[in-house]
């Protein structure tokens, strides 16, 4: 008898530890699908460690290396703040024998803002969005790929406006009808995967837009598989027309 009991003690403790262990199992597994609760911890064990140095504690992006950038973008665009320089200076193109105004904020889809400003939840050294209109952008932020406010040049401490180099207006507002399609798409936690089309981060999404519409790829080797976003500043195929 006191073997019997013993057995079924045994037994019982044996289901109770499957139960919680697959339950665990698929708690990480909605995480992982939808990527929205996903736990940096997690990111950091499955998905972060494979890719290299590139990720870190910062949650995906190199601080130092970050900053670094910042540095280097800031220095070079100094002289084109609005207080040092007239608004609506002229750039010509010679690629696109096009004009470009500098210091006129970015309203025309297809353009692109991006700002340095920490952002909780998500890439915490930066943020990326493609200009709609006058009115609003398509970013991707912790909820995934939504409509947003065009209002950088007053909420953002920081604030880059690129026009991308070597496309027609009609190029750049096909660019900006590929985000609207993806619209309701979750956060992409993989920043080293660029090439899912599934969830988007920030930058990615507007890396996206250009290289599946047009082959013109907007990434720089800064941060290896990964596309921050000052890496849109910085990629020679886009023109800085503001600053802030």
């Amino acid at each position: 008898m006191k073997n019997k009991n013993l057995f079924i003690k045994v037994m019982s403790l044996a289901f109770l530890f499957c139960i919680i262990f697959n339950s665990g199992g698929t708690v990480l597994a909605n995480d992982e699908n939808h990527g929205n609760n996903y736990e940096t911890e997690v990111f950091q064990k499955e998905y972060a460690k494979p890719y290299g140095e590139t990720f870190n504690k910062f949650n995906g992006f190199d601080k130092r290396e970050v900053n670094e950038l910042l540095k280097e973008l800031n220095e070079k665009y100094n002289d084109f703040s609005i207080e040092n320089n007239e608004k609506g200076i002229s750039l010509f193109n010679f690629t696109t024998h096009r004009n470009y105004r500098r210091n006129e904020y970015p309203i025309r889809a297809g353009q692109i803002l991006v700002t340095a400003d920490r952002y909780k939840g998500v890439i915490p050294t930066g943020h990326a969005a493609m200009v709609i209109d006058r009115g609003n952008v398509i970013e991707s932020n912790k909820v995934g790929v939504v409509y947003g406010p065009n209002n950088w040049y007053r909420t953002k401490e920081t604030c880059f406006g690129l026009s991308v180099g070597g496309v027609t207006e009609e190029m750049e507002k096909e660019a900006a009808k590929y985000c609207g399609l993806q619209l309701g798409k979750p956060y992409n936690y993989i920043y080293g995967n660029i090439s899912r089309r599934d969830a988007f981060y920030c930058s990615q999404l507007v890396h996206a837009a250009y290289w599946d519409k047009f082959g013109i790829n907007l990434d720089t080797p800064r941060f290896g598989y990964a596309i921050h976003p000052l890496e849109l500043v910085d990629s020679w195929r886009t023109i800085v027309v503001y600053y802030k």
